[in-house]
């Protein structure tokens, strides 16, 4: 089970160095790895020198790393979606040929980042979840090539509300519409594992990746979230637990786009 979602200093928000993740990686056995840095371009709406990275230097670094470890890496990247930004991703996706994208909704219009307490003024819990919920649906009609959705439910984290964890109960509508929506585009669904302070193994939940199994979802991809090599690979045996208790076997990677399954 490779851990697709892992950021290094290449990202804005990471200090860390790729080697100690090679390092770990070989450290723990596993054969695969996969990083994929943040792209924010939608927060260029609201901070014009929001750092950018630079995935050409990334490539060398990772190039010559290759040979030094002899484990397989894999390079992708995690876009913030905005509508705005669609056309900056689909030029950056064909430029860079990423093995994998993550689509990830952090930010929503004129609201900003649901990590800030700002986000969240002058809403209560059902509206700004619902907010979220409605940005997570328009990124999955994004026409674009991504194989990834990521961490759904990000919003819980952060949100100042009691109970924080987004389920499938509560928003069964708008959570059922985003699944098929996945299902039909034969994404992927993430389970990612960093969900500090929620009391939950994984986001999305159990109930929404089980909801999503019932509806004929079949790919699932791992990830830790790590922006640092402390967390990476974090969970990685209670995902395998749950999916076995759904009935599956395997998850997937992504090399050259293409999903490879990894049977656990």
């Amino acid at each position: 089970m490779t851990d697709l979602h892992v950021h290094t200093k290449f990202s804005f928000d990471s200090d860390e160095d790729i080697e100690k993740y090679l390092d770990a990686a070989v450290r723990l056995g596993d054969g695969c790895i996969g990083f994929c840095d943040h792209v924010e371009h939608n927060m260029l709406e609201f901070d014009p020198n929001f750092p950018l990275p630079d995935f050409s230097v990334r490539h060398a670094l990772i190039k010559k790393l290759k040979s030094e470890f002899g484990i397989k890496i894999l390079e992708g990247v995690e876009l913030g979606f905005s509508e705005n930004s669609i056309s900056y991703y689909k030029k950056l996706i064909d430029e860079q040929r990423f093995d994998y994208s993550i689509m990830s909704v952090h930010t929503v219009p004129k609201r900003g980042d649901c990590y800030y307490p700002s986000f969240y003024e002058d809403l209560d819990r059902r509206d700004a979840y619902s907010l979220y919920l409605d940005e997570v649906y328009k990124s999955l009609n994004a026409n674009m090539d991504f194989q990834i959705v990521g961490h759904i439910g990000y919003i819980a984290r952060y949100a100042p509300f009691e109970p924080k964890l987004l389920s499938y109960n509560e928003f069964a509508h708008e959570i059922d519409r985003i699944l098929l929506r996945i299902v039909d585009r034969d994404l992927a669904l993430e389970l990612n594992t960093s969900a500090a302070g929620l009391d939950v193994d994984f986001v999305p939940t159990a109930d929404i990746v089980g909801r999503y199994a019932e509806l004929g979802g079949r790919k699932f991809t791992f990830g830790s979230d790590a922006h640092s090599v402390s967390t990476y690979s974090q969970g990685k045996e209670r995902v395998k637990s749950y999916l076995h208790a759904l009935g599956i076997d395997h998850t997937f990677r992504y090399e050259n786009r293409i999903p490879i399954k990894e049977s656990f």
